[in-house]
Parts: C-alpha cells; structure tokens; sequence
C-alpha cells in the first residue's frame, strides 16, 4: 500500500538526541499508511553507529540513507523530499522529538477534510541540551501574543 504520509529525518551530528526523534515517532498513534525515510549526512559524531543498531529493529516501513560524505542540510533534505512517496510530507529534524500522540493524525486528518489548505504548523516547546525548558516562543499559539 502507498503511503498517504512520508516522515523525513535528517540526521547530522544527532547522536545525543535521534533515538529521542525515532521513539517519538514509533509512540505516535498513525491511522495512516506512511513511511519514514532517515538521511544521515555523514555525521562526525557517532550517530550512523546509533541508526545502525537502530535499523536493526526497525519497522519495514523505515528506510535508512547514509551519506559517505557530508551534502549539508538542505541537499540531504532535498534528496529525501525526491525519496518520499506520501501525498503529505513532514520533517522531523534529528534533535528534535514529538510530544503529543495524536498530532500525526490530526494534522493528516484535518489535511484530508479541507483541500483548500496545504499545510499544517504547530507551535513548539524548545528545550536546551540538558532537556530544560527554555522560556522561548519559535511558533506562539494564537493568542499567545
């Protein structure tokens, strides 16, 4: 079955936070037919060892990219935007995680009722790297002012 949405991951240099983004992506509750496509970019720290023992649990439904030399960021992204066979297209960035279980299926919902829209943005929590919660707005909530 095709996929209705294809999850982008772009690793560079993630090794502290990916299997945060991977496991928030499994905890996701998806209605939808979908794949996932991970392109680590030839990343100095350890993160290809991470996907790699990673993949060797992972779903059929995960595809697994590795670069033997560094493209940067928008190549590796553009290259898994041509990989991606959904109707929906989302990305999640390798130190970055979702919290909230629904939201895929949300957002693929509300997507599906209303052709008129192309797109879905959410506001976000940031984090520093010890996992505290930064008093900073990226995509204030309406209302938030």
């Amino acid at each position: 079955m095709e996929p209705i949405l294809t999850i982008l991951v772009p690793i560079y240099n993630h090794e502290r936070y990916l299997l945060n983004a991977l496991y928030s992506i499994e905890q996701q509750e998806i209605s939808y037919p979908y794949e996932v496509i991970i392109g680590e970019d030839a990343s100095t720290d350890n993160s290809r060892d991470v996907l790699e023992e990673f993949q060797k649990s992972a779903p059929d439904n995960y595809f697994f990219v590795y670069r033997d030399k560094n493209t940067g960021m928008l190549e590796n992204i553009s290259d898994l935007f041509y990989r991606a066979r959904g109707k929906y297209v989302i990305i999640l960035e390798g130190d970055d995680y979702w919290i909230y279980n629904d939201k895929i299926n949300e957002q693929v919902a509300f997507l599906e009722k209303n052709n008129q829209f192309s797109g879905v943005a959410h506001s976000v929590k940031m984090i520093d790297e010890t996992g505290s919660l930064l008093n900073m707005k990226y995509m204030p909530e309406k209302g938030d002012g």
